[in-house]
């Protein structure tokens, strides 16, 4: 899927309204963009038969034909710095970076002259294999995939005598998250999730959920799903919030929507909405999807 990078967006961590976009279009325009992704395994002799992997290097090579001034000076700006990296493809979303706690790729910039002007942008970083436990509880430090929700495992863990749902940093009332990934909101409670970087104004998105209980009147198991888009300085954009209210039984559930312009981040807050326990697995926020197969 990688290789099918159509867009990318490079974010100054410490400067968040300096974003570069980069566009997979190759008509030599200036601006036009190649981008190479890498990643190579290590691994450590445990017997005389076997090795084990334990850290993955990464690395995302793009080539630009001279960016405009403008992005050439954020480029220059970035150099040395750590960085937030999202992108998507005809199917698919690619996120690299994250929480505080979780790694973000190390951005090098220099110019290259060769027949043409262009620019030679590498992103590397080392992590862990697989899922690392930061700020968020347990999240992937490289994701790419059809879910942007799947950067998260879905797993609750236990901090200062709450329980939290990965990828959720605020919540009131979890009752934890199965082995099949189903997870129980307990009634009137709701959570808040991590700040999940995605710049992509106009970008159409779908997010569905599939509840996994139904009700007996008077009781009702409802569940409501709300996009929150928030610009670069982590303020809610007027007029851009969605949200989807389950259908108070079982089965899937789905909504397609736009991100606003001025959009950076993604919040998503769950809320059961009912007055009895609420069951849902494979919650999911997609690009260009109507329908998400795993349920």
């Amino acid at each position: 899927m990688l290789n099918l990078l159509t867009n990318v967006a490079i974010q100054d961590t410490t400067n968040t309204a300096n974003i570069v976009y980069l566009d997979n279009i190759m008509t030599g325009v200036d601006g036009a963009a190649t981008f190479g992704y890498s990643v190579t395994p290590t691994a450590l002799q445990v017997t005389d038969n076997q090795r084990q992997q334990y850290k993955h290097d990464h690395q995302l090579d793009i080539r630009v034909l001279r960016a405009s001034g403008a992005d050439l000076t954020k480029l220059q700006a970035m150099d040395g710095k750590r960085v937030n990296v999202a992108g998507y493809t005809p199917d698919g979303v690619f996120i690299w970076g994250g929480t505080p706690t979780v790694s973000k790729p190390i951005l090098t910039y220099k110019p290259q002259f060769d027949e043409v002007i262009a620019d030679q942008i590498l992103l590397t970083e080392t992590t862990p294999i697989g899922y690392v436990f930061g700020e968020a509880g347990y999240e992937l430090p490289v994701h790419a995939g059809d879910n942007l929700m799947s950067k998260y495992e879905v797993v609750s863990f236990n901090y200062l005598g709450g329980i939290y749902l990965s990828g959720f940093i605020r919540d009131t009332g979890i009752n934890g998250a199965s082995s099949d990934g189903e997870v129980n909101l307990t009634t009137g409670d709701n959570m808040l999730s991590d700040l999940i970087y995605f710049p992509f104004p106009g970008l159409s998105m779908t997010m569905g959920v599939y509840q996994a209980n139904e009700f007996t009147l008077p009781d009702i198991a409802e569940g409501t799903f709300t996009i929150y888009p928030r610009n670069a300085a982590g303020s809610i954009i007027a007029g851009g919030t969605v949200s989807l209210v389950t259908g108070q039984v079982i089965g899937q559930n789905t909504l397609d929507f736009t991100l606003p312009a001025g959009t950076v981040y993604i919040e998503v807050e769950v809320t059961n909405s009912g007055n009895e326990e609420f069951l849902f697995r494979n919650f999911y926020i997609s690009h260009n999807r109507s329908e998400y197969s795993r349920f």
